[in-house]
């Protein structure tokens, strides 16, 4: 079993969440480094979405709920 600590913060920088992910798998990893996937890419293809696993380090917040991977940002 696997598990990573995360931090999620506002726009403010104040911590809003934290918590620990586990799994009982291997964990999914970020495509741009080593770090556990936190979010997939939400970029529009056709019929469905990017879905590149990215960690938060790597993702590019451009909407509410909505994180394009740097391939797309």
């Amino acid at each position: 079993m696997g598990c990573n600590y995360f931090e999620q913060k506002g726009k403010d920088g104040e911590m809003i969440a934290h918590g620990f992910i586990c799994t009982s798998g291997k964990t999914k990893r970020c495509k741009w480094c080593d770090k556990a996937r936190t979010k997939l890419c939400d970029f529009p293809k056709v019929k469905k979405t990017c879905d590149e696993a990215m960690c938060d380090l790597h993702a590019k917040k451009v909407g509410k709920d909505i994180d394009y991977c740097p391939e797309h940002a």
